[in-house]
């Protein structure tokens, strides 16, 4: 999965798979378990499935909005439920922070 936005790494921060998922950085590897047996009874279930948030009254802007958070929430938990995975991103985020300034930037979607 991603950690950036765009092509152009070096310019752009690193997506924050933790406030995807509305996690602390620094949760147990049990507590990212939990969310993420959750967030696999949800797709098991169809909840989180992009058809299903869509209404007819939504503007394309509104559709794509959704479509675009599906996506992401999809990225973070397939990085992070892999120990190995996750230990890398979160090595990656410590490098970009001491490279900005120590703080990745709030989610845009």
């Amino acid at each position: 999965p991603p950690i950036y936005d765009d092509v152009d790494s070096a310019k752009t921060a690193p997506l924050d798979h933790y406030a995807v998922l509305g996690i602390s950085p620094d949760a147990t590897a049990k507590e990212l378990v939990h969310l993420i047996n959750r967030y696999d009874d949800r797709i098991a279930n169809d909840i989180t499935h992009p058809d299903r948030l869509l209404k007819p009254s939504m503007t394309d802007f509104e559709k794509e909005k959704i479509k675009a958070k599906s996506a992401r929430v999809g990225q973070a938990h397939e990085l992070l439920k892999d120990p190995a995975q996750r230990h890398w991103y979160d090595d990656e985020i410590r490098k970009w922070k001491r490279e900005h300034g120590g703080v990745l930037p709030p989610e845009q979607v």
